[in-house]
């Protein structure tokens, strides 16, 4: 079974990819490329879910607005259960 959660995505001062996940309170990842950073989120999430437990996700249309980000992006990231 898997589950999808979503990432806000922005880049920082660095040029750096950077994610935060509203369905995991304080959690923020980042990663040089774009093509690494859904595994960061991942890896993420397995680790907040092993302490805590799999939150509910939440809908798009319940996400909080970015509206001082316009550079930034939702990305939904699949996770299935670790193996």
């Amino acid at each position: 079974m898997s589950a999808g959660y979503f990432a806000f995505v922005r880049r920082d001062e660095s040029r750096r990819y950077v994610a935060t996940l509203p369905d995991f309170p304080g959690s923020r990842v980042e990663a040089e490329r774009l093509s690494d950073l859904a595994e960061a989120v991942r890896v993420l999430m397995r680790e907040h879910a092993a302490e805590g437990g799999w939150p509910a996700s939440t809908r798009l249309e319940k996400l909080p607005r970015q509206l001082e980000d316009h550079d930034g992006y939702w990305l939904m990231v699949e996770v299935g259960p670790p193996v």
